[in-house]
């Protein structure tokens, strides 16, 4: 179950379109349109299309059974000084680097 604000939650498989509203629509919390499958008119939610879509991702991934994956922020986004860089990442003992050409890490 997703929930949409006001105390309202919908399926994650019935969302079929989310819309923001634009600048003039919005006011006392109302943010983004959502379309349910079985609904004649849009639900609107308080929250903002990015986070509903976020929770519809994450609830279908786990009813799949799929992992989890990771994701990076696009540059613009990350905090100052995160470079993203694979060296600069801590590895766990025993994990390979993705640099390296003979599949171990080898302490020289």
């Amino acid at each position: 179950m997703i929930p949409l604000g006001y105390g309202k939650w919908v399926r994650a498989d019935r969302i079929f379109a989310v819309v923001p509203l634009e600048s003039e629509e919005r006011g006392e919390g109302r943010r983004t349109y959502v379309h349910v499958d079985g609904l004649d008119a849009p639900i609107v939610a308080s929250r903002s299309e990015r986070a509903i879509l976020a929770d519809v991702e994450t609830a279908l991934v786990e009813a799949a059974g799929l992992p989890r994956t990771r994701r990076t922020r696009p540059e613009e986004e990350r905090p100052a000084g995160a470079t993203g860089a694979a060296g600069s990442r801590r590895r766990r003992p025993g994990q390979a680097s993705l640099l390296s050409t003979s599949g171990s890490d080898s302490a020289a």
